[in-house]
């Protein structure tokens, strides 16, 4: 089933009389694992409602899919690589294969898509 969004995930919320966890089960935010326990994802389900609501929210943007701001340090490795994570990445709109620049700025390292 795929879950409920818009309209449909908005009326199915003001309609139902059971707790949160069973609002989101019931509207299909749910995930079935592979022991065959099933996880109710609380957080996507008023994600959608807040976006059914036209809410903008903070995990509409910036943010990994950990929902984490994206901001960490991170420290050159012996053979003097530094690694970047996906979320990153993605928010940058970069893949496997894509070249970036790179350039120092007043001590600042600036990295950059190639297509700018």
């Amino acid at each position: 089933m795929e879950p409920l969004t818009g309209a449909e995930l908005l009326a199915h919320n003001k309609s139902f009389a059971g707790s949160l966890k069973e609002a989101a089960q019931a509207a299909g935010y749910v995930k079935n694992l592979p022991d065959g326990r099933v996880r109710i994802s609380l957080s996507r389900y008023r994600e959608a409602l807040l976006a059914a609501a036209g809410v903008q929210t903070a995990s509409s943007s910036k943010r990994s899919t950990s929902g984490r701001p994206l901001s960490f340090k991170a420290s050159v490795l012996k053979a003097g690589h530094l690694v970047l994570g996906a979320p990153y990445l993605a928010q940058a709109g970069l893949g496997h294969g894509d070249q970036v620049h790179i350039k120092v700025s007043k001590g600042r390292l600036v990295l950059s898509s190639s297509e700018e």
